[in-house]
C-alpha cells in the first residue's frame, strides 16, 4: 500500500506541512529550512497532534544532529531523510489514530 500524501491546517491558521497516511497510520512531519526548532516554531505541529490523537510527531530541519523538543516530537536533519536513515513510524502504533 502507497502512502497518501496531505497538509492539515486549522481555520485559525495552525499547520503542519505534511500528513501521511498509510491505512489507519497517520504521521503528522513538519519541514523547517532553520536548524532553529523550538517550542514556539512546533506549536502548529502540536495542535495538529493534539486534533488527530496522534502521538508522536516530526521536524525535518536544516539541522546537523537529531534531538527532541519535549517527549512527543522528534527534530531529524535533512542529511538523515536524504540517506533513508529515518524510521516515522509508518505502520507502527505510536503515529496511530486515536
Amino acid at each position: 500500500m502507497r502512502p497518501e500524501l496531505f497538509f492539515w491546517r486549522t481555520q485559525a491558521g495552525g499547520e503542519v506541512d505534511l500528513l501521511i497516511s498509510e491505512g489507519r497510520h497517520l504521521v503528522p512531519v513538519e519541514i523547517k529550512l532553520s536548524a532553529s526548532v523550538d517550542h514556539r516554531s512546533v506549536a502548529g505541529l502540536r495542535q495538529c497532534m493534539r486534533d488527530l490523537s496522534l502521538k508522536r510527531g516530526w521536524v525535518i530541519a536544516n539541522s546537523t544532529e537529531r534531538r527532541a523538543v519535549g517527549r512527543d516530537i522528534e527534530v531529524v536533519p535533512w542529511n538523515d531523510v536524504v540517506r533513508r536513515s529515518v524510521d516515522l513510524g509508518l505502520g507502527r502504533r505510536t503515529a496511530r489514530r486515536g
